[in-house]
């Protein structure tokens, strides 16, 4: 059910940032995607990641370009903390939304958003404690350090800058195919207006970066790259198609 929501966000970003057909298009390629058919209904939380990723973007398009923007700052606020229980890739696609608006807008509330993170991650330790009666029970500290590449367990957990870097690019050739990725990468070039995708893509970048222990070993934690690469490639193949 989350990844048939995710679709028509898909849709509709496309649709508010360049046209109905180029919504079409993207929710057409996202269909046939190795990483949706085989992993779309993984219980992992990369999907519902992803749907707060598409959904506080659309929101803030809207806050931004939008007929009602305050309805849709609104909207954003509410999104924006609820996303923060989605997933960790939250505590840095939050950032990146709020100095966005804040830099386009002016308005001073997107500037809240930058403060959620921290009230979450508040949360998140309170949680812990009731459960544990410490505040890193459950070997927060050693999972995170682990996570985050700075520790390893095992020969397996060692990996170099070229070594992630490849496994990478194999995994994104694997989830996404390389005909996409190509068709994303040109469609990306030939469009030089409204690039405001590339917080998706930014966010979808940082997910196995920042955690690399898991990027390096999972393929999956690539899938917030599915909404970039579903509109850059509808973009290509929009301007193949007559007017």
């Amino acid at each position: 059910t989350i990844n048939l929501f995710n679709f028509y966000l898909i849709y509709r970003l496309g649709s508010l940032l360049f046209s109905p057909s180029v919504g079409f298009l993207s929710l057409s390629l996202a269909l046939f995607t190795p990483i949706f058919i085989y992993f779309g209904k993984n219980p992992v939380h990369e999907p519902l990641t992803l749907t707060f990723i598409l959904l506080n973007s659309s929101f803030l398009y809207k806050a931004i370009n939008g007929s009602n923007k305050k309805k849709y700052l609104y909207y954003l606020l509410i999104s924006s903390f609820l996303s923060l229980f989605s997933g960790w890739p939250a505590y840095y696609h939050l950032p990146l939304i709020s100095s966005y608006g804040y830099l386009r807008s002016k308005n001073k509330l997107f500037l809240a958003i930058l403060f959620f993170p921290l009230l979450g991650f508040l949360i998140h330790l309170l949680h812990i404690k009731l459960i544990t009666g410490s505040f890193t029970g459950g070997g927060l500290v050693e999972i995170v350090l682990y996570r985050l590449g700075l520790t390893r367990g095992s020969p397996a957990d060692t990996y170099s800058l070229s070594q992630f870097i490849s496994r990478f690019l194999l995994f994104s050739r694997n989830m996404f195919t390389v005909p996409l990725l190509l068709s994303s990468f040109l469609g990306f070039l030939i469009t030089k207006k409204n690039r405001f995708y590339l917080l998706i893509l930014a966010t979808g970048i940082l997910h196995p970066i920042v955690f690399s222990n898991i990027g390096y070993i999972h393929d999956y934690l690539q899938l917030p790259l599915f909404g970039f690469i579903s509109l850059t490639s509808a973009l290509f193949f929009r301007h193949l198609l007559p007017n």
